[in-house]
C-alpha cells in the first residue's frame, strides 16, 4: 500500500524521488536499476501476498536487486562528499533498523520465563539473524548456539560486522572525517557511540534494554538533526555550494 510510508512500495517509490532530485550525481546506471526495481515492484507488489511461496519470491527478488545497487554505488561511485553523505544515510538507517529489530524482538522473548525462552528464544533469535544476512557470521564469531544475550550482544556491539549498531555508528565517524564543519554531527555520534560501549549486556533486564534501545533511537534522531541543520538547510553553513532547503532523506539509501 502506498499510503503507507512504512511500506516496500512506498520506500520504493520514495527513494526514487529523492535520486531524482540528485540524478545528475549518480551513475546513470544506478538510475535505471532503480527504476527498473521501482517498475517491478508496482507489477508485482500486488500478487506477491497470493500465496507464502509468491511472497518469498517476490521479497527475495526486491533483496537482491536492492544489494546490486548498494554494490553498484559502492563499486562506481567516486568516494567524494556526495558518496560520504549516501554512507552516513545508509548506516544511519541500518543502525537504527538494528536498534528496532532487537528491541521488538527482546519485547516478545526476554519477559517470558526461563523454560519458554529455552524453547522459542532460540527460534525467534535465529530468524532476526537470517532476516540481517548475520547468522553466518554469529556462528563464526560468537557461537554455534543461538541465546539471547550473545545475539543482542552481536547485533548491538560488534566491531565488525556491518549491520552492528557499533559498525554503523564507526562508519557514520569514518563519512563524517572526510566532511567539512563536522563539529556538531561528530559530537553527536560520538556522544551515541559512548551510550552504547557504556551498556552493560550481561544480565540485562528487558525494561533497561528497551530503555537503551529508546534512547539509541533518540540519539540517531539528533544526529540525523544535525547533519541537516549543517549541511541541508536554508541556512546552512557546512558547504558554499550546498544545494539549500535539499532534505538529508534524499541522500539516504
Amino acid at each position: 500500500d502506498e499510503r503507507n510510508p512504512n511500506s516496500v512500495m512506498a520506500a520504493i517509490h520514495q527513494a526514487r524521488e529523492n535520486c531524482r532530485t540528485f540524478r545528475d550525481l549518480l551513475p546513470a546506471e544506478f538510475w535505471e536499476r532503480l527504476n527498473t526495481l521501482f517498475l517491478f515492484v508496482r507489477e508485482h507488489a500486488g500478487i506477491s501476498s497470493d500465496s507464502r511461496h509468491a511472497r518469498y519470491a517476490f521479497l527475495s527478488e526486491v533483496i537482491s536487486r536492492r544489494h546490486a545497487l548498494v554494490g553498484l554505488l559502492i563499486s562506481s561511485m567516486s568516494q567524494d562528499n556526495v558518496y560520504q553523505f549516501i554512507k552516513l544515510g545508509r548506516n544511519m538507517e541500518r543502525a537504527d533498523m538494528t536498534s528496532r529489530i532487537v528491541d521488538v524482538t527482546s519485547a516478545v522473548i526476554l519477559p517470558q520465563d526461563h523454560g519458554l525462552q529455552k524453547t522459542t528464544g532460540a527460534s525467534l533469535w535465529l530468524g532476526v539473524l537470517r532476516a540481517m544476512s548475520a547468522f553466518e557470521m554469529y556462528r563464526r564469531h560468537v557461537s554455534v548456539q543461538v541465546h539471547s544475550n550473545q545475539v543482542v550482544n552481536y547485533l548491538l556491539k560488534d566491531g565488525k560486522f556491518p549491520r552492528s549498531m557499533k559498525y554503523c555508528m564507526g562508519e557514520m565517524e569514518v563519512a563524517l572525517a572526510h566532511l567539512p564543519n563536522t563539529g556538531v554531527p561528530s559530537e553527536a555520534v560520538r556522544r551515541a557511540r559512548r551510550r552504547l560501549d557504556a551498556l552493560k549486556l550481561v544480565n540485562l533486564r528487558p525494561d533497561l534494554l528497551h530503555e537503551y534501545l529508546d534512547q539509541a533511537q533518540k540519539d540517531l534522531a539528533m544526529v540525523h538533526r544535525t547533519i541537516q541543520g549543517t549541511y541541508f538547510a536554508r541556512d546552512a553553513s557546512g558547504f558554499d555550494d550546498m544545494p539549500k532547503g535539499l532534505h538529508l532523506s534524499a541522500v539516504q539509501a
